[in-house]
C-alpha cells in the first residue's frame, strides 16, 4: 500500500518539466501526509 502511494507520487513528480516543480511535488506530498505534534520534546534549552 505505502509502495503504490510512493510510486503514485513519484511519477506525479517525474511528470512536472523541471526540478523545482518536482521537489514541491514531493513536499507537498510529504508534509500532506504528516502529522505534527506541537507538544514534542525540544532539544534546545
Amino acid at each position: 500500500m505505502f509502495d503504490a502511494a510512493a510510486q503514485k507520487v513519484i511519477d506525479k513528480a517525474l511528470a512536472q518539466d523541471n526540478l523545482f516543480d518536482r521537489v514541491l511535488v514531493i513536499h507537498d506530498a510529504i508534509t500532506e501526509m504528516t502529522t505534527y505534534n506541537a507538544k514534542a520534546p525540544t532539544c534546545y534549552p
